[in-house]
């Protein structure tokens, strides 16, 4: 998918044809598992990516942005999307790295089928857990993060309490008053 350089510093803008892989990668998690919600979040994240397709996208009712993810995703599979906003999702207005070639990397990801769908806490990146590189148990809950960067930013939102002891006798200033 992303090849060996699993070091994506949230997008930091170092590496544009990883940007632009990353950002593939990204709609096709959201394509095969995200909700109303993370498809708008995607959107409104890739603002610059997506150019003035933004507004529209984020106007479009639950029905019909699923529609335009869905269609992007014939991409993934070397056919055209059918509709505009499908177009744009896959081929978008203003990618982080040119290339004469823009099916060279939808063709990396025709195998790439995610497993899931987990959002970074740290950076609000989504992570697909069955390719995550970086993750940490939380109690009964596992937490994946997208570069070694965020793990190591990570605050857990629940901090652990120590154990309260009962106490084992009324202590005489907190008797029950009548």
């Amino acid at each position: 998918m992303l090849g060996d350089d699993r070091t994506i510093p949230c997008l930091d803008g170092r590496n544009p044809k990883a940007l632009y892989e990353h950002y593939l990668a990204q709609l096709v998690l959201i394509a095969s598992h995200g909700d109303d919600r993370s498809r708008r979040l995607f959107v409104s994240s890739h603002q610059s990516t997506l150019g003035g397709y933004t507004g529209y996208l984020l106007h479009l009712s639950e029905e019909h942005l699923r529609v335009a993810f869905t269609d992007a995703l014939t991409a993934q599979q070397g056919s055209w999307p059918e509709t505009l906003m499908g177009f744009r999702l896959a081929v978008p207005v203003h990618p982080p790295h040119r290339l004469d070639d823009v099916w060279s990397l939808w063709r990396g990801l025709a195998e790439y089928q995610p497993a899931g769908l987990a959002v970074d806490p740290v950076c609000g990146m989504f992570v697909d857990p069955s390719d995550a590189a970086y993750a940490m148990r939380e109690g009964p809950r596992t937490v994946y993060f997208c570069c070694p960067r965020c793990l190591a930013a990570y605050t857990p939102a629940t901090p652990i309490l120590p154990q309260m002891k009962r106490p084992t006798r009324l202590d005489p200033g907190l008797q029950e008053s009548a």
